[in-house]
């Protein structure tokens, strides 16, 4: 699955994963974490997930990396907020108060240009990838990690190509 896939998916508006309300088991599990507010999170492969909001209604910093345009743009516009935008390396950062989606390739990600991470909150972004690239991704978390990050993992088991 390449970017161009992903891509494809949002213009035609195929991404039954989203489900267009927070994740109960973020919510259930948010507690259980030692988060404090102007933490900072990060959201890899976060899409237009209302997650964020969630996440930056707690007072925390909120970091979604994103590849799709549309998905960031989609996010901001159903949100209601404005936003800024800059450049940094080959991404585009869309900046509203405490959230940051950073608009590009997570592989092409440099950890040095994010704050400390506090949290990282993976919902199947781990498991959306093709078994020979998560091996690189989880080499990208580990860097974005200092040695108090916590993670929060969602997956699911489900039969491999």
């Amino acid at each position: 699955m390449e970017i161009s896939y992903w891509k494809s998916r949002w213009k035609n508006d195929r991404i039954g994963w989203h489900t267009g309300q927070v994740y109960p088991p973020l919510v259930s599990n948010w507690k259980r974490l030692f988060v404090n507010e102007e933490d900072t999170v990060l959201v890899p492969l976060c899409g237009k997930s209302r997650d964020i909001l969630w996440l930056a209604e707690t007072d925390v910093q909120v970091i979604g990396v994103e590849v799709s345009e549309l998905a960031v743009q989609q996010f901001f516009s159903e949100a209601a907020l404005s936003y800024s935008r800059r450049t940094k390396g080959e991404f585009e950062v869309y900046v509203s108060e405490n959230i940051q989606l950073w608009q590009g390739d997570f592989f092409k990600l440099n950890p040095t240009w994010l704050p400390p991470v506090n949290v990282i909150y993976d919902k199947a972004a781990l498991i959306a990838l093709p078994p020979d690239r998560r091996k690189v991704y989880a080499k990208i978390i580990m860097d974005c990690c200092t040695s108090s990050t916590q993670m929060l993992v969602s997956t699911f088991e489900y039969p491999q190509k």
